[in-house]
């Protein structure tokens, strides 16, 4: 019994290891059998607080084989080597190996924001312990408090079971042993024996190909496993035009790849595919890029969605209480390029794309108090949004504004005053621009009076305009101050996943 952790990133490894056992063989089409419903189980479980538990039984049967009296028919060892192995190849089926496996997929849900080290390993045990028949599932919530059992999902091979079925925790062990006592096994291994062994056979054993195209042959069916398992993956299906030019690739890949290792007694075939290897080589590259990068951006989105959305307040210097800062979802990217109205930022460890602008506010006028005491507040709204027109009010870059204490005290309050500003600039308006998402952001108070109450903002949505395409916060107008706000983003038609976004 083997108990992991299935995850997205393990999306290169889905292919059926039960299904195919490759070794070193380059023209082998590698099945994707099960494992469409295994995708399906991880997208639905997609979440930070989810861990799926995989744990796989599996058994091999005694080999069986073919007569050793077979031999090749007659007239086929008049054959040369390479009409021969043109028509029927190298080897020879002399037996196969039977087997089952069965795969419980344990769907726990963590208690917690987010799944640490310490709940991937109490869930491995309890799991594994569970289906070994030490503790019964139904004892679960005497055992754990961080952790809870939500269904398992069996997909089998060489056994019965439905396969559009989900089973409670509670009837999981029974099923897997009822499984195992009923098991009949399936081909699994295929016993080849090269012809030259027959005694009828004059085929050479010896077969000269070269290393490096054998290798990089290799390579390229490997890209091909992980292309045809990328397929399964949900952001794949929002972009239908990838998806076209990454299955053109497989079938040119599949129609190729006999051609891919030639016999070195063919100089003009070899030189022919050396140059189809490398032309096949950059197709496979490149739609293994657009996958992962699809795939990247359909991670970002996830983890946007799953996050913390509160507003978070403190303050923007320890011994400055006129300044205030509020921060809301992903924020704090890192600058890697500046574009002609924002920046483009690295988001996490991960390096997550996205971008960031950044403006002033004019001074609010202040002029809040009376109504304070008439019993209403005043406010303004700070927005950002884009329009595909360009009847946009477009804001000067601000280089040189201050973003933060340090630099605030370093240039002097004067600079506040003396910053280019426009009178609509409360809203940042993109013209010409496509629609975004909103994946954060963080709006900073300046020049509020120390000995006055603290400023407020507001934000009417219900996730504060995380995952939003435009932005309306609104802000104090009872002191004369300055605002500076700063959104992250991304380009929504880019990040278009209908299941992650809707609520």
């Amino acid at each position: 019994m083997v108990v992991k952790r299935l995850q997205w990133r393990e999306v290169g490894e889905l292919q059926d290891d039960f299904e195919l056992e490759v070794g070193g063989t380059v023209n082998v089409l590698c099945p994707v059998g099960a494992n469409v419903r295994v995708a399906s189980i991880l997208t639905e479980n997609a979440s930070k607080s989810t861990l799926l538990i995989q744990c796989k039984v599996y058994h091999d049967f005694e080999p069986e084989w073919i007569p050793d009296s077979v031999e090749l028919k007659e007239g086929l060892e008049k054959l040369s080597d390479k009409e021969f192995r043109e028509t029927y190849g190298d080897y020879y089926i002399a037996g196969c190996q039977k087997a089952y496996v069965c795969r419980m997929i344990v769907v726990c849900r963590v208690n917690e924001e987010t799944v640490t080290s310490s709940h991937e390993t109490e869930a491995k045990a309890f799991v594994e312990n569970a289906f070994k028949g030490g503790m019964k599932f139904t004892d679960m919530e005497k055992t754990s408090s961080t952790f809870s059992l939500l269904n398992v999902v069996i997909d089998a091979h060489g056994c019965s079971v439905d396969p559009n079925k989900v089973f409670s925790v509670t009837e999981a062990k029974d099923q897997l042993d009822n499984l195992i006592a009923k098991a009949t096994g399936a081909p699994r291994i295929a016993l080849l024996y090269h012809y030259s062994t027959l005694q009828s056979s004059q085929l050479s054993p010896r077969l000269n190909v070269r290393l490096d195209m054998f290798k990089k042959a290799h390579t390229m069916r490997g890209m091909y496993a992980y292309l045809k398992a990328c397929l399964l993956h949900p952001a794949l299906a929002k972009f239908p035009g990838d998806v076209r030019k990454i299955q053109s690739t497989l079938t040119k890949f599949e129609s190729q790849r006999k051609e891919l290792v030639p016999i070195l007694y063919d100089e003009q075939r070899t030189k022919t595919s050396l140059k189809k290897i490398d032309t096949l080589t950059q197709d496979l590259v490149t739609s293994k890029e657009k996958a992962d990068s699809v795939m990247h951006r359909f991670t970002l989105i996830s983890l946007v969605k799953e996050m913390n959305k509160d507003i978070v307040q403190c303050s923007f210097a320890e011994n400055d209480h006129d300044m205030y800062r509020w921060t809301c979802g992903m924020t704090g990217g890192k600058k890697k390029a500046a574009l002609k109205e924002y920046s483009l930022v690295l988001l996490e460890s991960a390096g997550y794309k996205a971008y960031e602008l950044e403006w002033w506010s004019p001074w609010t006028s202040g002029t809040g108090a009376l109504r304070v005491i008439l019993g209403s507040r005043s406010q303004e709204t700070l927005s950002f949004l884009t329009k595909s027109s360009a009847d946009c009010i477009r804001l000067p870059p601000i280089p040189n504004s201050p973003t933060n204490a340090a630099k605030l005290q370093k240039v002097g309050r004067k600079s506040l005053a003396d910053t280019p500003q426009d009178p609509s600039a409360f809203t940042f308006c993109l013209g010409n621009h496509e629609p975004v998402l909103i994946l954060g952001w963080s709006l900073s108070c300046f020049n509020w009076p120390s000995r006055k109450p603290d400023p407020v903002i507001e934000a009417d949505h219900p996730h504060n305009f995380i995952l939003s395409d435009h932005l309306n916060l609104l802000i104090d107008n009872l002191e004369r101050a300055r605002w500076h706000c700063k959104v992250t983003f991304v380009i929504k038609s880019s990040h278009n996943f209908p299941d992650l976004l809707q609520d």
